[in-house]
């Protein structure tokens, strides 16, 4: 049986999926949480200078700590699971980059897909998808060059 589902390495620990399966796929596909935090416009044009400065403040933190939580938490249930829990290891298999890279061509029926749905809604998906990617790009260069944000 295969189970494509998807999550964080923690939450498999807290299911207890090593009960009932004997390895793990990493996809390394980071963090797919979306967070959305609003406020009404006029409410937003209210606040002072510092006032808004310290919502943005905050919602970078807010940002930096999730990320830390969530990839300290699946570092360690990783190696939980490698090392074994209640007698049961489980093998942690991970995709080369030709494999990842075969992986995400598969997948662009969904962006362009979503392009279109976003496009029919009124929206410019194409430059959301553009600007995600350039994004993407620079923040994982940013990354690599500097290191995350909170190790810094």
């Amino acid at each position: 049986m295969i189970d494509c589902s998807l999550g964080y390495m923690n939450a498999s620990m807290a299911l207890k999926q090593h009960e009932v399966t004997n390895s793990l796929t990493k996809l390394n596909w980071g963090i797919y949480t979306g967070l959305g935090i609003f406020i009404n416009k006029d409410a937003l044009a209210r606040l002072t200078p510092s006032q808004s400065q310290i919502l943005h403040e905050v919602g970078a933190d807010f940002i930096n700590y999730l990320g830390e939580n969530v990839l300290t938490s699946d570092l360690a249930a990783e190696q939980r699971f490698t090392q074994g829990i209640d007698g049961r290891k489980l093998e942690i298999i991970s995709f080369s980059a030709t494999e990842s890279a075969k992986l995400y061509s598969a997948s662009q029926h969904h962006i362009s897909k979503w392009e279109s749905e976003a496009i029919e809604s009124g929206l410019d998906g194409k430059a959301m998808v553009e600007n995600y990617k350039a994004s993407l790009t620079q923040y994982s260069q940013e990354r690599d060059e500097k290191g995350y944000p909170w190790a810094r």
